[in-house]
């Protein structure tokens, strides 16, 4: 289900919320007594409530999937630098003290991009796929990629209930880590000897 351009996500929540309401009470009073109210009004709000979740279970498994079967590092082909950009112990020369890599140095040869697909998916919740790409700037053959999915909380259930978008990595040093590891993996010398 797609909720987006419906308006204000907590007016059509609380106006959803007071169908499910007068729902539950209608289904109260025309049940039979004894357990059977008890399972009308549990069986009817259990029922709205479930399918206001449905959009972020459905897009928390799709988003999964993705991550399982789309995410991750790629590597299609090494780095070759001139010599120059290294020290005679073979340590890189356009590595930062803090191990990020001093891109400016690198223009002549290697392009860094970072790109955004929004909407990538929108079946059940909003998904954006996004690219950390390491370019050949003479070829503009592509050597290595890092693909990620994020996830974003369904429009519908009010924005006090969820947080941001969720990516595949857990946190913001995982991403770091596996850009570290992409880097590791493209400049053949890039790990300190």
């Amino acid at each position: 289900m797609n909720w987006a351009g419906l308006g204000n996500s907590f007016q059509l929540f609380m106006g959803y919320f007071l169908i499910t309401v007068v729902s539950t009470i209608v289904a109260v009073r025309f049940a039979k007594p004894g357990w059977r109210k008890w399972a009308a009004g549990l069986g009817t709000f259990g029922v709205f409530w479930g399918l206001t979740l449905i959009d972020d279970i459905m897009g928390t498994w799709e988003h999964k999937a993705l991550c399982e079967k789309e995410a991750g590092v790629k590597i299609y082909k090494p780095a070759k630098l001139p010599p120059e950009f290294y020290h005679p112990d073979g340590r890189p020369k356009f590595i930062e003290t803090s191990g990020q890599i001093f891109a400016p140095a690198l223009a002549e040869f290697i392009k860094f991009e970072h790109k955004n697909q929004d909407s990538y998916s929108f079946r059940y919740l909003k998904i954006d796929k996004t690219f950390y790409r390491i370019v050949d700037a003479r070829t503009k053959e592509l050597l290595a990629e890092r693909v990620g999915f994020r996830r974003w909380p369904s429009p519908f259930v009010p924005s006090i209930m969820h947080g941001g978008a969720k990516s595949c990595e857990d946190s913001a040093q995982a991403s770091y880590a596996s850009d570290l590891k992409l880097h590791h993996e493209v400049f053949p010398n890039l790990v300190n000897k």
